[in-house]
């Protein structure tokens, strides 16, 4: 039987392959939906993060903190360091700072004095080199630098700052490159090393806190009562614009938009695909139709004939559906090595249940496709064979 399952797919090469291919892209598009919501989804998350911080992110400017007592900056990196309630990063603002560039020509950057916690909330792609030395750790004056600043670097890899209008210079250690969506020259300075080599040019004149709640468990207020007290206890002051960046709909919104995409298109083409598999059937009927009156009539039950029928549609299916999951297997790997960055997100494993799901919905069009011509087969009269 196997044999005339086969010959049934070659009665009509044509048909069979504009079928099979409208079901390899439907079960294709099956598995992408799901990709989209896994792998898409938490690489949208992190490159939107690395502009607006993990989602969400609370941002609080601190007024009349003692900005430039040193033990007291220590104390409040350390405790934002170890913040048991999420990732707390520290940005502070000399106005004064400048990038100066060779011949003393002053460049025009964005001068970040943060520390190695800053990427815990705004996650970045390393394009070069590490980030900023750990709070705590022994560190030399060093900074590190976005793609667009990678042209103030000198050729000793350091770039050097300095005082608008004054004579002063820090030169520091360029540690890495990294990517931050940021088209303009950024440059992350170490707040530590900065305040502890340079201290006649630290003189901030503006902090600012970024938080992201370690969990969703944790509510609003608890989280500015826990940051206001560790502001009080080390700098002093109070938390002033407390502000939430959190522009996660947006790209849930989108997500979703393209998961429902891509499975209304596989919907579509799996109906395409069962209508081909009913064409099929039938053709395959008529150009067969004494074959299977003679096999009747050599004592084939209807059943016989029902399963010769729905046996070569199912056999297509799992030919495509193999294929199909295979190709998609090569393809997932492909993109999550090549165009995704795994130093701005954990990649997924292959959806293995959702290839599995594909490839029943594939099975099942065939079968309902199949089920029509199944039908007018075994209704076929054994008398008919001897005319």
């Amino acid at each position: 039987m196997l044999r005339m399952i086969v010959a049934d797919l070659r009665v009509s090469p044509l048909r069979t392959t504009l079928t099979a291919l409208s079901m390899g892209i439907g079960v294709l598009a099956l598995i992408a939906s799901v990709v989209i919501g896994t792998i898409g989804r938490d690489y949208l998350e992190a490159v939107n993060a690395r502009l607006s911080g993990w989602a969400p992110t609370y941002t609080a400017r601190v007024d009349g903190a003692l900005l430039t007592d040193m033990e007291r900056n220590t104390a409040l990196r350390h405790a934002a360091d170890t913040f048991a309630p999420g990732d707390l990063a520290v940005r502070y603002r000399v106005d004064a700072l400048v990038v100066r560039l060779a011949g003393g020509v002053p460049g025009d950057a964005t001068i970040v004095i943060t520390t190695d916690s800053w990427s815990d909330v705004f996650p970045m792609a390393r394009e070069r080199g590490r980030w900023l030395t750990a709070e705590g750790e022994p560190s030399g004056p060093e900074a590190v630098v976005n793609a667009a600043a990678r042209t103030m670097v000198s050729g000793d890899g350091s770039i050097t700052l300095g005082v608008h209008g004054g004579t002063h210079e820090a030169v520091l250690r360029v540690a890495g490159v990294v990517d931050d969506g940021i088209r303009e020259p950024a440059v992350y300075v170490n707040a530590a090393a900065m305040e502890q080599f340079f201290p006649q040019m630290w003189n901030p004149t503006e902090l600012t806190l970024h938080c992201h709640p370690a969990s969703d468990g944790i509510d609003e207020q608890t989280l500015h009562s826990a940051i206001d007290d560790l502001v009080h206890d080390t700098v002093g002051g109070r938390l002033a614009d407390w502000t939430r960046s959190d522009n996660a709909g947006t790209y849930e919104q989108v997500i979703a938009f393209l998961q429902f995409g891509t499975l209304a298109c596989a919907a579509l083409l799996l109906m395409v695909a069962g209508i081909g598999v009913v064409n099929i059937g039938l053709a395959g009927i008529e150009q067969r139709a004494r074959e299977l009156l003679i096999r009747r009539a050599l004592g084939a039950t209807r059943l016989d004939i029902m399963l010769l029928v729905v046996g070569s549609s199912v056999l297509l299916s799992l030919i495509v559906a193999v294929a199909s999951t295979l190709l998609s297997v090569v393809v997932v790997a492909v993109v999550s090595n090549t165009m995704l960055d795994d130093s701005l997100v954990d990649m997924p494993p292959y959806p293995a249940v959702a290839a599995l799901a594909a490839c029943a919905a594939a099975a099942a069009t065939a079968l309902l496709g199949s089920l029509a011509p199944a039908v007018k087969a075994a209704s076929l009269q054994p008398a008919l064979a001897l005319r």
